[in-house]
């Protein structure tokens, strides 16, 4: 569907609505103004406090910032490329930002660490702190997420209180872990940034957005990855346990968590995902899987191509970003492509 834009200086912002429950707002910045470019970040992210170069440092003369923002619910891409030399003082960060550079050089320092970085290399924000910054010919791309998402999955993972949550250093526990980090960004900056976007829809967007922060956790050293936190699971009684499948079984076409998943059961998140394992050899959110795949191959069953109906609308009612993922996840419980049960 087809979206205004509507300048605003050197600045565009177009809301564009692809779901009924859902928006992205999308803004874009081109500009060779060091100063119209902090005002941009305080905008976008946090406080930025210009500090002047001299030619000396590295000022250039005629250069230029481009920089494209999406943010859908919880989630934020950006992507950035500048060949002007910007010195910063940020405030401290209130969400977790994390960006990966892909050409020139980044510093970033705190009270406790100082980071030189280069192509390849990744850099968390740590929320609570600020940051000096200094940006070299840079490219980068990034994503941004509040604390709350990320606290969530904290607590779903090992039930860790809200608010214990924090994240250790600035850089991932391991090169390989920073690939990874790497490689998942790209693919969701990409996805939420393009026109589009399956992210629009709300199901498939709390998905990713699930993933994104439990990657977040596995990559950056955090609170959670502490040696001596090993909470016990409890039990959890058949009627509790039937309580949870029920839910999951009304609430399989929407977004669910797990603390609201054991809400429903009465009982704690790590003590229902115990109970799963038990009885279900998976996770609550893996039984959730388990009925929506089922879902889809009922719509699918039901469905007519002469009528418009599509693989790709059906995976995405079900929470299936990737066609092929969807596509290969039903080939493995059915023993078919979906598209030989969508012809007969």
């Amino acid at each position: 569907m087809a979206s205004a834009r509507k300048p605003i200086g050197a600045i565009g912002v177009r809301a564009i609505k692809d779901a009924p429950r859902s928006s992205i707002e999308r803004t874009h910045l081109t500009t060779s103004d060091p100063d119209e470019l902090a005002a941009f970040l305080r905008r976008a992210y946090v406080d930025h406090h210009r500090r002047p170069r001299t030619v000396g440092e590295g000022h250039r003369h005629g250069g230029r910032h481009r920089s494209r923002l999406a943010r859908g619910i919880a989630l934020a891409a950006g992507a950035a490329d500048t060949t002007l030399g910007l010195d910063t003082d940020t405030g401290p960060f209130h969400a977790a930002v994390v960006q990966v550079v892909h050409a020139g050089h980044l510093y970033a320092a705190t009270r406790d660490e100082e980071l030189s970085l280069t192509p390849g290399e990744v850099v968390l924000y740590r929320p609570g702190r600020p940051y000096r910054l200094r940006w070299d010919q840079v490219r980068a791309t990034g994503l941004t997420m509040p604390m709350k998402a990320i606290e969530d999955m904290a607590h779903t993972r090992s039930d860790l209180d809200p608010g214990a949550l924090r994240f250790e250093q600035s850089t991932p526990a391991s090169t390989a872990l920073g690939a990874y980090w790497a490689r998942v960004s790209g693919f969701v900056v990409r996805e939420l940034l393009a026109d589009d976007t399956a992210l629009a829809d709300p199901l498939v967007a709390a998905q990713v957005r699930r993933f994104v922060a439990d990657t977040m956790l596995t990559v950056f050293p955090n609170t959670t990855t502490a040696e001596h936190y090993q909470p016990s699971p409890g039990a959890v009684a058949p009627a509790a346990l039937r309580r949870a499948v029920a839910y999951l079984e009304e609430h399989a076409g929407r977004p669910v968590t797990l603390d609201e998943i054991a809400a429903a059961a009465g009982t704690r998140p790590r003590a229902v995902q115990y109970a799963f394992r038990r009885h279900y050899d998976t996770t609550p959110i893996g039984y959730l899987r388990r009925l929506r795949l089922e879902r889809a191959h009922r719509d699918l069953q039901a469905a007519d191509p002469a009528r418009g109906d599509t693989i790709t609308a059906i995976a995405h009612r079900w929470g299936y970003a990737n066609p092929a993922s969807f596509a290969a996840a039903y080939h493995r419980a059915y023993g078919m492509p979906p598209s030989r049960t969508l012809r007969t």
